[in-house]
């Protein structure tokens, strides 16, 4: 079981950030560096300088429920509204692998956007992947989307995309449950989530 990371105040401070898998194959001798490309994974860095007592104990506890149990964490990705992209995408085929994913459901005639984030789950875990280009949907509303990182774990048929509240789901990779707290009752939170695979 996930646990969930309430959503995050206006105030909070983010940086997202991938990690990248590739490996550079230098040439013994002379020759091309060769790049040995492999799916990379999503982090997000939030720092929430002030929040009230209550707002802080639940951002806390879902943190040390996460330590204490080993589960993983799970935390609304920061993006733009994406109103144009409708709520019944899903995945067109299963077994899918690479950079692309065939997709389903979207708005006849309509561009999907690049730099467009959205999670799928596979077996109870959520994978976050964004949108490496624009993508055009034909007119039974099918398009292929070039996505990033490659894809890691295959998602069944028909398995649905959430565009609206995508997902990054990993560990805590800062060592302790760390807040401040100041006068005034404030309390000052930070946590680092990086996906498992």
């Amino acid at each position: 079981m996930a646990f969930q990371v309430p959503r995050l105040p206006k105030t909070a401070q983010v940086e997202p950030f991938y990690v990248d898998a590739n490996a550079d194959m230098e040439p013994v001798v002379v020759g091309k560096v060769q790049t040995i490309l492999r799916p990379g994974k999503w982090g997000v860095k939030v720092s929430i300088p002030e929040l009230n007592p209550v707002d802080a104990r639940r951002f806390c506890a879902a943190q040390v429920a996460h330590k204490t149990e080993g589960g993983p964490i799970s935390l609304s990705w920061p993006q733009a509204d994406l109103a144009e992209i409708p709520p019944t995408v899903a995945v067109d085929g299963a077994g899918q692998t690479g950079a692309r994913l065939a997709v389903k459901g979207l708005t006849p005639g309509s561009t999907v956007p690049g730099f467009a984030f959205f999670s799928f789950t596979v077996s109870g875990e959520s994978f976050l992947y964004c949108t490496s280009g624009e993508a055009l949907v034909d007119a039974n509303g099918r398009a292929l989307l070039p996505i990033s990182p490659m894809i890691r774990v295959r998602p069944a048929d028909g398995a649905a995309l959430n565009f609206a509240d995508p997902q990054i789901q990993g560990k805590l990779e800062t060592g302790n449950v760390e807040w401040s707290l100041v006068r005034l009752k404030h309390t000052g939170v930070s946590f680092m989530i990086t996906e498992i695979q």
